[in-house]
C-alpha cells in the first residue's frame, strides 16, 4: 500500500514537472523539447501506454538529433532500447542500443559506449524463417520474442534437429 502511494506521489510530481516543461518549451524549444518528450515517453511506458511511449521515444530521438545534442540523442536511444527490452521487443531494443552506441561513441564517452556494449553483448541470434527464406533475428538472452508479424516463425534448436537443419 505504501509503495502504491509513493508511486502515485512520484507520478504526480513528474506530471507537474512535465507541465512546467511544456511552458518552458514555448521559450526554448530546441533546448527543452527532447527532454520533455523523453520524460513523457518514460511516463507513458510506466503507464502501459505502449503506442504513446513509442511515439514519444521516437520524437525525443528526432528532437535531440535536430538540435544536434548527440549525447541526449544517445540517452533517448538508450532509454528506448531499455523500454523495448523490458517489453520483449528484442529487435527494436537492439536497433536502439546500436543507435545509442553510435551516438555515445561520436560524443566521445567511453564509459557510456562500454555500458551500451554490455547491453549489445547480451543479444544472441536465432534463425527465423520467412516465406521459406532463412534470415537472422536477434533476441535478448535467447528469448524467442519474434516479431509480431505472423509471417515470421522462430526456429529453436530442437526444431532444427527435427528438421535436420
Amino acid at each position: 500500500m505504501l509503495k502504491k502511494k509513493l508511486n502515485y506521489v512520484r507520478q504526480k510530481e513528474v506530471e507537474e514537472i512535465i507541465e512546467s516543461m511544456k511552458v518552458a518549451v514555448k521559450h526554448a524549444d530546441s533546448n527543452i523539447r527532447n527532454k520533455l518528450e523523453l520524460l513523457q515517453a518514460e511516463l507513458h511506458g510506466l503507464g502501459a501506454r505502449h503506442n504513446e511511449a513509442v511515439a514519444l521515444y521516437n520524437a525525443a530521438i528526432a528532437s535531440a538529433k535536430k538540435s544536434q545534442f548527440i549525447h541526449e540523442q544517445g540517452l533517448a536511444c538508450e532509454r528506448a532500447g531499455l523500454y523495448y527490452k523490458k517489453m520483449g521487443f528484442a529487435r527494436d531494443a537492439l536497433v536502439h542500443f546500436q543507435q545509442a552506441h553510435a551516438c555515445y561513441k561520436e560524443w566521445g564517452s567511453s564509459v557510456k559506449v562500454g555500458a551500451i556494449q554490455r547491453e549489445l553483448d547480451g543479444f544472441n541470434s536465432v534463425d527465423v524463417v520467412e516465406g521459406g527464406k532463412s534470415c537472422a533475428l536477434v533476441t535478448y538472452h535467447s528469448r524467442l520474442d519474434c516479431v509480431k508479424n505472423d509471417t515470421f516463425r522462430c526456429i529453436t534448436n530442437d526444431d532444427k534437429v527435427k528438421m535436420n537443419l
